[in-house]
């Protein structure tokens, strides 16, 4: 979540008004994080459809240092330069943004569409008089000309920025990204047991220990066998029962 959040923005100066007449913008929003630079806004006049190097900036301000909470201001802008204006695209519709930035990142930009009409008297009152055809329409008489703009239909678009602060997820640039290679496979079975390849010296010391194992199992056979010599004494004809071999299970097998 973005720490400013626009909540409103009303037209306060007359509408419908004169071209030359000035705008006013009242804006209200709020913050939920302290920021550490101030707040840019700007409000930007489109003069031509087709040609971005004819937008006027009419205003730019700086907003701060901005409390935590609900903030309101009212931001003025005078009116576009006539002049400046192709003739072709001075009459009719186009379109005025207001724009708010932070660290040179717009995050959010309202845009009202705007009609500008000429009229025989600098009046857009119902029953005045008729509007003047284009071609008699005085080109270079700005005073005739009235602004009507579309204030209940603003158009707000809002964008993510970098804010840098603690709230920003950060992105984890592509390079440091890990992920497993495409051949390697995580395969888990709980009857199946990996076969571990133990170091030579450890096969060693395994290979002692069972001979040790066989020798003192020989000895105790012995050991066996020359008691059953001396309790059987007469009864040597007597089928003895054989001993039972300890069992032995490989490594190979062990869980």
């Amino acid at each position: 979540m973005a720490p400013i959040e626009v909540e409103s923005i009303r037209v306060v100066s007359c509408n419908p008004a004169r071209f030359i007449e000035a705008y006013q913008f009242e804006i209200t929003f709020e913050c939920i994080e302290e920021l550490e630079d101030d707040l840019e806004w700007s409000v930007i006049y489109v003069g031509s459809a087709s040609d971005e190097s004819k937008d006027q900036k009419l205003e730019e301000v700086s907003v701060g240092p901005v409390p935590i909470g609900t903030s309101k201001f009212v931001l003025e802008a005078p009116a576009p330069n006539w002049e400046m204006i192709p003739e072709i695209d001075r009459l009719g519709v186009t379109v005025l943004n207001v724009s708010c930035s932070y660290k040179g990142q717009v995050f959010v930009n309202i845009g009202y569409y705007i009609n500008n009409e000429y009229y025989s008297h600098a009046t857009p009152d119902v029953g005045g008089e008729p509007l003047l055809d284009s071609s008699e329409a005085p080109k270079d008489d700005v005073s005739r000309v009235w602004r009507n703009m579309c204030i209940d239909e603003p158009r707000i678009t809002t964008y993510s920025i970098k804010w840098g602060l603690a709230t920003d997820i950060p992105e984890i640039p592509e390079e440091n990204k890990e992920f497993p290679p495409a051949g390697d496979q995580v395969h888990t079975c709980e009857n199946e047991v990996d076969q571990v390849d133990l170091p030579e010296e450890n096969e060693d010391s395994i290979a002692d220990d069972d001979s040790e194992d066989v020798d003192d199992e020989e000895d105790d056979r012995e050991e066996e066998d020359d008691a059953s010599e001396i309790d059987l004494g007469a009864e040597e004809d007597h089928d003895a029962s054989p001993v039972p071999k300890r069992q032995r299970t490989s490594i190979e097998n062990c869980v």
